[in-house]
């Protein structure tokens, strides 16, 4: 089975909940000190990378070697967690010691929201590969 539309709308609907909730509290962001576009930006890197990274692991459902699935995980988990530390990276380098600690801490929660959402996306993508009971 393929990735479809259906498979993706908990991801995208995680995109746009986190997207409305930022736009929406930005008196209550100022006031605590949390950069908004961190946020934003935080969340389109990791609807991006939840999307791509479900797409490579999807891959791995689809073939009998089971050292191909199992180097399709971890290419997915391996490119997910570059893609994060080298956007980290150059957020922390760029902006000195002027960087949002709070702001990176939230887009921590929200990179565990993406992964709870793309582990419960890839296990349907399991339950209805053929040959599964």
């Amino acid at each position: 089975m393929g990735i479809t539309g259906r498979l993706l709308m908990p991801i995208v609907g995680l995109f746009v909940a986190i997207s409305s909730f930022v736009s929406l509290s930005g008196d209550f962001l100022i006031q605590h000190n949390i950069d908004k576009k961190v946020l934003l930006t935080g969340n389109v890197i990791l609807f991006i990378i939840s999307i791509l990274s479900i797409f490579i692991q999807s891959k791995g459902f689809r073939t009998n070697n089971p050292n191909a699935f199992v180097r399709t995980v971890m290419a997915g988990m391996m490119t997910k967690m570059l893609i994060c530390v080298a956007a980290v990276l150059s957020y922390v380098l760029m902006s000195g010691n002027t960087y949002n600690k709070r702001g990176l801490f939230i887009v921590l929660f929200f990179y565990l929201l993406y992964l709870a959402l793309e582990v419960a996306v890839l296990m349907k993508i399991n339950k209805h590969k053929p040959g599964n009971a």
